[in-house]
């Protein structure tokens, strides 16, 4: 089995791991049906990943999709983005975002898996695109509450394409934005 792991020495080591977790499960299943006699598969060692996400976006790439969010048409698209970018949600939940969530730069969410309440402070930039954002409805700055959340995310992705292919930064979606976020918190974290 170690013979058989150290051939996997192409790829990142994000997909070495996906790689290795196959294997353990299939080991783990072989064990169980008793045609192998342990999971040999659970005590070899994944890479260390020491880079950034593939997903976060880069400073260089995204210097140039910021430009181009700053000078897009819709206003609505540039909050979405810069809510997106410094809040760390996800598409379908920057789109359904009530506006009781922001009080002055404070935006009140709940984690998703956990249900705990947490407070995010937006900088000054996208407390001032939200309010410069008109509101699709009273209570939604992005979301009209009459179409499903699957179409609402659709047709904001169809948005995202269009500007990032203009800035010409390839293979960006909304799910980066938040990478980007986790990121930023990372080493701002690791800088104190």
């Amino acid at each position: 089995m170690e013979a058989f792991r150290n051939t996997w020495s192409t790829g990142t080591a994000k997909s070495i791991k996906n790689k290795l977790a196959l294997m353990r499960s299939f080991c783990k299943y072989c064990t169980k049906k008793k045609w192998i006699t342990g999971n040999h598969a659970k005590d070899l060692k994944a890479p260390k990943d020491r880079g950034l996400p593939d997903d976060a976006i880069q400073h260089r790439g995204y210097a140039g999709y910021y430009r181009r969010v700053r000078r897009a048409r819709r206003p609505a698209l540039k909050a979405l983005i810069l809510t997106l970018r410094y809040s760390g949600l996800r598409i379908g939940d920057a789109a359904q975002l009530h506006v009781d969530r922001l009080t002055k730069d404070r935006l009140f969410l709940y984690t998703a898996k956990s249900g705990v309440p947490v407070t995010c402070v937006l900088p000054p930039a996208v407390v001032d695109a939200l309010d410069a954002c008109p509101r699709v409805s009273a209570n939604h700055w992005f979301w009209t509450a009459q179409t499903g959340k699957l179409d609402l995310t659709a047709a904001w992705r169809y948005q995202l394409g269009k500007v990032t292919a203009g800035a010409g930064v390839e293979g960006v979606h909304f799910h980066r934005l938040r990478d980007t976020f986790a990121i930023s918190l990372l080493l701002v974290w690791h800088a104190d």
